[in-house]
């Protein structure tokens, strides 16, 4: 119900007021961009490090290297499609388009012109407007710029709704 009222109290009427689109920049701060395609294909894209690919209007952007934002969101779906990369999605739509299609864009289903995904290893974002920051779900106040990189530390985790069967012993 959280994410609900929020949605509802906070985010719709702050962008339907808002009298204009954050336009955003971003570029590439590794070797490879890839541009994931509605039916899950990647497409590299030439670009240097340091050069734009994207530049254009934004309603939110954001990078995830796991697929699930919380409460089953699935805001990230191809985050884990290559290891070493994180997806980043911009977000263009609009408040109707998204409103028509939550349960599609909660599932993480809804690929349409208005959400473009990228894969990146590091990336540089900056905006028009300042933006509010979230890290994990939590707010970090408001930044008009913002550099990531995919961390070569790996962390394992156990996943307990889903336990491994245990290993038989060899003789």
């Amino acid at each position: 119900m959280g994410y609900v009222a929020a949605i509802a109290f906070r985010t719709i009427p702050k962008v339907l007021m808002a009298r204009k689109r954050a336009v955003a920049t971003v570029r590439s701060l590794g070797p490879t961009v890839y541009r994931i395609g509605s039916d899950g294909s990647l497409e590299p894209i030439p670009c240097e490090a340091g050069e734009v690919f994207y530049e254009g209007p934004c309603q939110a952007i954001g990078a995830a290297t796991t697929p699930y934002y919380g409460y089953g969101l699935k805001a990230f779906p191809d985050a884990m499609k290559m290891p070493g990369f994180m997806q980043v999605r911009v977000v263009r739509a609009g408040v109707a388009e998204m409103l028509s299609h939550v349960p599609a864009i909660w599932q993480g289903t809804y690929k349409r012109p208005n959400f473009i995904d990228f894969l990146v290893e590091k990336v540089h974002f900056t905006f028009s407007e300042t933006m509010p920051l979230q890290i994990g779900g939590d707010a970090e106040g408001y930044r008009q710029e913002l550099a990531l990189e995919v961390s070569e530390t790996t962390v394992d985790f156990l996943d307990f709704s889903n336990p491994a069967s245990p290993t038989q012993p060899t003789a």
